[in-house]
C-alpha cells in the first residue's frame, strides 16, 4: 500500500485540514481506496477511482470514480450531546436488512 494526498476545498473553514492522506492499491492503472476518509467526499473504502496527481506537489485535485465498492460511510459529529440511540439502532437495522 501506499499513500496519496488530496487537496481539499475549504468552504467557512471546514474542513479544518487543507490536504488528506489516503492508502491505496493500484488496481489496472486506477487506485483502490483502503481506508475510510474523514473529508474526501464521494470515496469510501475499496472505492477504485482514477486520478492524475498534481506534477509539483504529488496532490490530487480531482478524482473520476470507477467502479464502487458497496460500502458507504456516514461521519456525525455530536459535538452537544444530543441523545443518538434511536438513530443509531436505525443505522444498525437498515444494515442488516440487506
Amino acid at each position: 500500500m501506499e499513500k496519496v494526498a488530496f487537496t481539499l476545498e475549504i468552504e467557512d473553514d471546514w474542513p479544518p485540514v487543507a490536504t488528506e492522506c489516503v492508502w491505496y492499491r493500484h488496481l489496472s492503472g486506477n487506485y483502490v481506496l483502503e481506508n475510510l476518509p474523514f473529508f474526501i467526499s464521494g470515496l469510501t473504502h475499496g472505492h477504485e477511482f482514477s486520478a492524475i496527481p498534481d506534477p509539483v506537489n504529488g496532490c490530487i485535485f480531482e478524482f473520476e470514480l470507477v467502479k464502487t465498492s458497496g460500502h458507504s460511510i456516514v461521519w456525525a459529529m455530536n459535538n452537544i450531546k444530543l441523545d443518538t440511540d434511536s438513530l443509531m439502532a436505525t443505522l444498525i437495522k437498515s444494515q442488516h436488512l440487506r
